[in-house]
């Protein structure tokens, strides 16, 4: 995210589509170019923008990290559903809490939307909150 309002990639690219169905004031955007769905050309193109402004890095090949989000097939928003459908449920239909485990490097850093560390840090983050507001604290 380029705006840091929101830390769900999901919604920065149903965003995406969005803006540019304003602009160009006409649906599908994404999809139009090679008529590929428009959910998978959103992801597509992300991941090729990611790998790019990472060097090249973000492959999922032997040897290189894993950085992964596991998606809870079961959702009811996704059930049934084909990869290509999937994607755009992601996207357009914000199934909750769809996102199971995120993986970094291969090591799993959030179970079921939460970090290991999640108290710790709102403590943290809520200490220094008060200090800035209040700097007598």
């Amino acid at each position: 995210s380029d705006s840091h309002i929101t830390v769900d990639p999901f919604d920065e690219l149903r965003w995406l589509e969005y803006a540019n169905r304003l602009k160009d004031r006409r649906r599908l955007i994404a999809g139009q170019a090679e008529r590929a769905p428009c959910g998978r050309r959103l992801y597509e193109s992300a991941i090729a923008g990611g790998r790019a402004a990472a060097g090249g890095h973000g492959a999922l090949e032997v040897g290189a990290p894993a950085d992964l989000l596991l998606i809870e097939g079961a959702d009811p928003l996704l059930a049934g559903r084909n990869p290509d459908e999937m994607l755009d449920s992601l996207i357009f239909a914000q199934p909750s809490r769809a996102g199971r485990e995120v993986l970094i490097a291969g090591k799993t850093v959030a179970v079921d939307g939460q970090h290991p560390q999640k108290t710790a840090v709102q403590a943290a983050y809520l200490k220094v909150l008060s200090q800035l507001i209040d700097p007598k604290e």
